[in-house]
């Protein structure tokens, strides 16, 4: 047992690497008390070579480095082109002669390409975003804590927060910030008119529910589903798709329940287990 190093009594386990030459090896190890009625006769040891599976894990993180830097390059790299597709479009646009440039024709043909490169632009900037999900491990996060920061955002915007304090917690991806920013973009976006965001979150049987709600134009029966998809219909693009996407890597769901012509409402739920009460004092504040 000198491998482990001291060893502390009742049941433990933990890894251990042992070298060998130019080799090492890689072991999870379990001990157990061996009881007699109540008395401990002995240990039991459990040791499993997990050296296959440590050395498969480090090379799907050196593959992973890997895309996620040429990505990164890809991405400057395109980013780039279309900035200099931006400023050849502004450079036509001024030298063209003022009959052709008032032709509606070539105002379309303009406008057109205008728009492709700013689709591209958001495009590409979404995939940074997305290309972040799962990286980092889920953490504990308070959902009335990471609603603020990403209110914070819109600050001096005319849209009033008022954000439930309490004291739930959620398990999730770190991009949770992100998701209730996507939220509040979509509101002042596509709501047309959007004063008031709320944000609430409910115990509903073994499940919470937390409710992102806005008094803007809502959305329409048929597109309730639709809005989540990626670059689908009038009040859609990409920012919900991603708001759907951070969540569900720690098995949330979103579905859109208001009433058109009264506000969209979000709601998301929270499964048991990715939920707690955190030890904090409840209170109602407005950000």
């Amino acid at each position: 047992m000198e491998i482990l190093g001291p060893v502390p009594e009742g049941s433990f386990g933990r890894e251990i690497s042992v070298k060998s030459g130019s080799e090492t090896k890689f072991f999870t190890v379990s001990v157990s008390p061996l009881m007699t009625r109540d008395d401990a006769e002995g240990k039991l040891v459990m040791i499993h070579d997990i050296t296959e599976l440590y050395l498969y894990q480090e090379a799907l993180k050196q593959a992973n480095k890997k895309i996620n830097l040429m990505s990164n390059i890809t991405r400057h790299d395109i980013l780039n082109q279309v900035n200099v597709l931006s400023g050849y479009t502004e450079l036509i646009s001024e030298t063209l002669p003022p009959d052709v440039k008032g032709d509606p024709r070539i105002s379309k043909y303009l406008r057109n390409l205008n728009k492709g490169i700013e689709t591209i632009h958001s495009q590409i900037i979404f995939t940074k975003d997305y290309q972040e999900l799962g990286v980092v491990s889920p953490t504990w996060q308070s959902i009335c804590s990471i609603a603020k920061e990403a209110a914070f955002a819109f600050s001096g915007q005319g849209i009033k927060f008022s954000i439930e304090d309490n004291s739930l917690e959620i398990y999730a991806d770190p991009l949770l910030k992100k998701a209730f920013y996507n939220l509040f973009d979509n509101a002042r976006t596509h709501g047309e008119h959007v004063s008031e965001i709320n944000v609430s979150s409910r115990i509903a049987g073994e499940n919470v529910i937390i409710e992102v709600k806005d008094n803007g134009i809502g959305v329409s029966p048929v597109m309730k589903e639709l809005i989540f998809e990626k670059s689908v219909g009038r009040n859609t693009g990409l920012g919900l798709f991603l708001v759907r996407g951070i969540i569900s890597i720690t098995g949330m769901e979103i579905i859109e329940t208001g009433v058109e012509g009264e506000g969209a409402k979000f709601e998301i739920k929270v499964p048991p287990g990715n939920w707690r009460i955190a030890p904090t004092e409840s209170k109602a504040s407005s950000t």
